[in-house]
């Protein structure tokens, strides 16, 4: 039979006390270790650490990359100076239904100057067009300012592809040059 709360009265107050009416009740540190919420808070202790585990180690892992020399970022892959001259390829136009148009391209790089790229594209097909245009070097791509042109440069190889929205619908123009010797 379970004590009564008269049974309890004379014990509030003191730590002898919360054991005794623990020990009254049968309720054992063993007891309470084996319910289900203490298994529960137990699984979602052990998820806690092993998240907290996972995520310093992500966190060691990016710093160890964004210090090391080869992350480092404004640091070319491709010699400056090895742009410079004049590239030479065709260029294509690709809809979205299908290949449209394309021609002969001539890039001719003047100069690089810390990583700007300074440069005139001529192309042939539907007619002629001849411009001047700025690029930052990143690496082996050059991103041209204020278009959304992109080339990237392997060796004596240029890729590029260009976003044109002034026709109807998107439209990409992909060059494939090489170097000229």
């Amino acid at each position: 039979m379970p004590p009564s709360c008269d049974d309890l009265r004379p014990l509030r107050g003191s730590v002898e006390s919360t054991r005794l009416a623990v020990a009254r009740f049968g309720d054992t540190a063993a007891e309470r270790a084996n319910t289900p919420r203490a298994q529960v808070r137990e699984a979602w202790e052990s998820a806690r650490k092993l998240a907290r585990h996972i995520a310093a180690s992500l966190l060691v892992t990016v710093a160890v990359l964004m210090i090391s020399p080869a992350a480092a970022v404004g640091q070319p892959s491709t010699d400056p100076a090895s742009l410079v001259g004049i590239w030479s390829g065709r260029w294509a136009v690709h809809t979205y239904q299908g290949p449209r148009s394309g021609g002969q391209c001539y890039i001719t790089i003047e100069r690089v100057e810390a990583d700007v790229v300074y440069a005139v594209m001529e192309r042939f097909g539907l007619g002629t067009m001849k411009r001047r245009f700025k690029g930052i070097l990143e690496g082996d791509r050059i991103a041209v300012l204020g278009e959304r042109m992109e080339f990237i440069v392997t060796g004596d190889s240029m890729k590029g592809t260009m976003h044109d929205i002034r026709a109807s619908g998107w439209n990409s123009i992909d060059f494939d040059l090489m170097k000229k010797k």
